[in-house]
């Protein structure tokens, strides 16, 4: 425990590990290993801190302490007096830990909340023809496309829960009333409270699509916004935003390692393939694009099965050609 009350004032423990001191915290009858860690760190920022250059109401504060301390005692009296001494000895420490650190300059919320620790950045990518996903600090989970990007801040769910995103991504967002999830892609803005929802980037015709599975987002692109509903696609292309009403499981779905199309043109299942899998489709002739195709494919099949099924279904030829796979009747 000490340890982990020494990270957690530094900034340094883990989301699990920020969880299981602050139950130790807020225990009514504090352990002796938390009351003898309280002592020494006092004595610690004691001996570093100085008020030189602060302006702080000492006295205000010490006052507001001492008041507190004495109201809990009236309002306890009636406890055994070995239980009362060791709590409020764990409360005037406490309280005198308080005062050391705003008169050393915010350290004490600087520790409890990270606001003073070095922000750093952190990247999940994934390469082309593969996926990947990851799990946020506050319980939101994110599995990116193939080749994309996205990064987050050290004070992710801190005092933000904003990531950059290069690519497309599907989010399971956890929820927080207090902190909104944004997503910034391209200068657009998505933001939720809670809610699972697409996000695509089509680089080559600068499109981001915006598919919400459920509850609400909010899609911004520089004065103009829109707020969407659960079967909602919003189209951002300039500085217009088209939303239509779509089957979000054509959408989405991809995150679960299956792929449907609705009678969907080739062209449109080869492009999306290409993105999937690192290849290349060309076709020996051009109305071969117009064949539509109704069906499932699970990605986590190679190229090969999946294009077998497609001749199977569709009734297309084809042949292999190092990385390029060429379409004919």
């Amino acid at each position: 425990m000490t340890n982990l009350l020494r990270k957690y004032l530094e900034g340094t423990c883990t989301f699990q590990e920020k969880e299981i001191v602050e139950k130790e915290l807020k225990a009514g009858s504090p352990s002796n290993e938390v009351l003898d860690f309280l002592k020494r760190y006092w004595h610690d920022i004691d001996e570093k801190s100085s008020i030189t250059d602060l302006d702080i109401d000492f006295d205000k504060v010490l006052d507001r302490v001492h008041h507190s301390i004495n109201l809990i005692d009236d309002r306890d009296s009636s406890q055994p007096l070995i239980l009362r001494n060791l709590f409020f000895t764990y409360l005037k420490i406490a309280a005198t830990i308080l005062v050391l650190l705003m008169v050393s300059g915010g350290i004490w919320y600087a520790g409890f909340f990270g606001i003073f620790q070095e922000e750093k950045f952190y990247t999940l990518s994934s390469v082309r023809g593969q996926s990947s996903n990851l799990v946020l600090p506050d319980d939101t989970r994110v599995w990116l496309s193939g080749e994309s990007s996205l990064n987050y801040s050290s004070k992710y769910g801190i005092d933000n829960r904003t990531i950059y995103l290069d690519g497309g991504g599907y989010f399971n967002v956890g929820v927080d009333s207090d902190v909104p999830f944004i997503v910034e892609v391209d200068g657009i803005e998505i933001t939720a409270l809670g809610t699972s929802f697409n996000i695509d980037f089509c680089r080559d015709e600068e499109i981001v699509s915006v598919t919400l599975e459920t509850g609400r987002v909010r899609v911004q692109k520089g004065d103009s916004g829109v707020d969407l509903e659960p079967g909602d696609q919003a189209n951002i292309h300039g500085n217009n935003i088209d939303v239509t009403v779509v089957d979000t499981e054509l959408y989405t779905s991809w995150h679960q390692g299956r792929i449907l199309f609705k009678n969907e043109p080739l062209e449109f299942i080869t492009n999306y393939l290409e993105t999937l899998y690192d290849v290349e489709f060309v076709y020996n002739s051009e109305s071969l694009k117009d064949t539509r195709y109704r069906g499932a494919i699970n990605i986590d099949q190679s190229i090969l099965k999946v294009v077998e099924m497609l001749q199977i279904s569709a009734g297309i030829s084809y042949e292999v050609a190092g990385n390029k796979i060429i379409l004919d009747y």
